[in-house]
């Protein structure tokens, strides 16, 4: 496992948004710099919020396995954004994110929650934890860049007992900013299976019929059972037939009719090699 730290000075609101974007640091090994985002907050106009984290993410992942991550961001809010906060919104805090984002051609979107905290009335700065963790799917082999251009906050502050209404924001950065990159390993290759052949020979006497099957794969016998079927008219018999060491099975079928019939025997295979059908036709 492989743990990143990467800390963001977005133009934000709060915890909630800078939790959706370290939701999305797989294993990057690039220090992170400092990110601005426009973003406009109502009544309080833009404001720089600084954080860090510590982010937990498998150093390798296979292309098309799901994944998960885990995250814990320490997020610093100015001392004004906290007193004004605390003095027109509430004296708590909760909320929710939603960021957009890009795992090397794969669209993500990564939701993100912040429980309730409380609004300190001391100076300083309002510090916040958010512990989170998700999942994701690898794409395709090779090293992925994830990627963010912008993400929404909602934010719901409480005063006095009541909650108000969701304090929506929208954050955008002047460009797709790349946040983190993912080693994607190949996935493994399914085996080749080997090819069978399966042929019947049909042996008649009287109202009796005795077909031989033999099943090989190259030069070499078949293992496993054999499902031979005989038709005659609206009629069908159905027998199975161990392969002996030579590959050859026989299947003997009485009391049939007068006319024509058809064998058909099916090699289901096994995990090493395909299947095989053969059908003949014979007469009483």
């Amino acid at each position: 496992m492989l743990r990143i730290r990467r800390s963001f000075a977005a133009l934000a609101t709060s915890a909630v948004a800078a939790s959706g974007l370290v939701a999305l640091s797989p294993a990057a090994s690039a220090a992170a710099s400092d990110v601005p985002f426009n973003c406009a907050l109502p009544f309080l106009g833009a404001k720089v919020f600084t954080v860090s984290a510590d982010a937990t993410f498998p150093a390798k992942v296979q292309a098309g396995k799901a994944s998960s991550y885990e995250f814990v961001a320490t997020v610093s809010i100015p001392d004004d954004v906290r007193r004004d906060a605390r003095g027109l919104l509430g004296e708590k805090v909760s909320g929710s994110a939603t960021v957009p984002s890009t795992l090397g051609s794969q669209a993500l979107t990564v939701a993100a929650t912040i429980p309730t905290v409380e609004i300190p009335t001391t100076e300083g700065p309002l510090v916040v934890q958010v512990k989170g963790k998700g999942n994701f799917v690898a794409p395709a082999a090779g090293t992925a860049a994830v990627t963010v251009k912008d993400f929404d906050a909602a934010l719901v502050f409480n005063k006095n007992g009541v909650d108000g209404s969701p304090f929506k924001i929208k954050c955008s950065a002047a460009s797709a900013v790349e946040i983190a990159t993912v080693k994607v390993t190949a996935a493994p290759k399914a085996p080749v299976k080997a090819t069978s052949k399966t042929t019947v020979k049909i042996a008649k006497k009287g109202k009796k019929a005795t077909a031989t099957v033999t099943v090989k794969v190259g030069k070499k016998a078949a293992a496993g059972k054999v499902s031979v079927s005989l038709k005659q008219g609206k009629k069908t018999k159905k027998v199975t037939v161990k392969l002996n060491a030579k590959g050859v099975g026989k299947a003997t079928f009485s009391k049939l009719a007068k006319g024509k019939f058809t064998v058909k025997a099916t090699y289901a295979g096994n995990a090493k090699t395909k299947g095989s059908k053969k059908s003949v036709m014979g007469k009483i």
